[in-house]
């Protein structure tokens, strides 16, 4: 075997099979995120409304310095993924934020970040 010769697991092969039999079976799921026009009382009793802005790269009005924001997402988890029914299964979500923030996932906090 050549010294330059990649190393191949098993796990690497799996990968490589899976992504074969299963296109799109490792893509992410968009997330809708909205944030309310101010902050509200009981945050975690508000219903987001789709007449609220987005939030995205271009609009990050949202943003309160030294104030409380609340941005609400929103992702629909389809019955199947890549032919692969996701009933029962497990979801890792992967949030890149600006700031320290908190988790909620259905009113249940998840996650607390800490700096």
């Amino acid at each position: 075997m050549s010294p330059n010769a990649p190393t191949v697991t098993p796990a690497h092969v799996c990968d490589l099979l899976g992504r074969q039999l299963w296109p799109g079976l490792y893509d992410g799921l968009p997330i809708t995120w909205r944030y309310p026009p101010a902050s509200p009382e009981e945050p975690l009793a508000v219903t987001p409304d789709p007449a609220w802005p987005l939030v995205d790269s271009s609009n990050l009005s949202g943003l309160r310095k030294n104030a409380p924001c609340w941005f609400y997402g929103e992702v629909t988890i389809p019955a199947l993924q890549a032919n692969i029914s996701t009933s029962g299964a497990h979801a890792r979500i992967f949030i890149h934020g600006y700031s320290p923030f908190t988790l909620w996932v259905d009113g249940v906090e998840l996650f607390k970040e800490a700096h």
